[in-house]
């Protein structure tokens, strides 16, 4: 999909009441830097003998590579009450014939963790492409080690479809299980409830 379509289908900017997220662009590199710089966040990607810094550096390059190629759709999280960025989701894997997507590459500073970040933010997300663009499937995929991120999900309402055996390198040379978890649309209205439970 090219990055003109891709901007067609997408907001620029998706605002929550306490966080907003605006499409990546060269102006938040140095922000996005900083937050993305704690190793929680990177447990499950970077190699043990790559430097913090390097591992964050290539993974910057590499995200950059991947909105131009058109393989990405990046958003980067604000809090409202600061203005500072404090982490990162996209959307990625497109099909507008399929009238699907997957939401990944999320990740947000630690010290916000469990605070209710993430409701908000899938449900930004989410409700563009159901209730925005009437799409039928949203798709995560999930290291299978990371049992805290598969727990998250479930609990936000998404059913595992699966387990893709051998499915991805991280790390250097370790190949990865992935679960596969979804939300299709009949879902959405049981799981807006849901979240709107926990966004009060």
């Amino acid at each position: 999909m090219s990055e003109s379509k891709e901007v067609v289908l997408f907001k620029n900017g998706l605002a929550g009441k306490n966080y907003r997220l605006e499409s990546f662009s060269e102006k938040h590199k140095k922000g996005l830097l900083e937050a993305a710089s704690y190793s929680e966040l990177w447990e499950f990607n970077r190699a043990d003998n790559q430097s913090l810094k390097e591992y964050v550096l290539e993974w910057y390059s590499s995200m950059i590579s991947m909105q131009k190629e058109g393989a990405r759709f990046v958003y980067v999280v604000i809090e409202n009450a600061t203005n500072k960025i404090v982490g990162s989701s996209s959307y990625y894997d497109i099909s507008v014939h399929d009238l699907r997507t997957a939401i990944g590459f999320t990740w947000y500073q630690p010290d916000l963790w469990g605070k209710g970040i993430n409701p908000e933010v899938k449900y930004l997300m989410m409700s563009q492409v159901f209730d925005r663009l009437k799409w039928n499937r949203i798709e995560f995929h999930v290291d299978s080690r990371n049992e805290r991120s598969v727990s998250a999900m479930k609990y936000l309402g998404a059913t595992q479809d699966g387990i893709l055996r051998l499915h991805k390198r991280v790390q250097g040379d370790f190949i990865r299980d992935t679960v596969l978890l979804s939300v299709v649309e009949p879902d959405w209205p049981e799981i807006i409830e849901k979240l709107a439970n926990r966004l009060v």
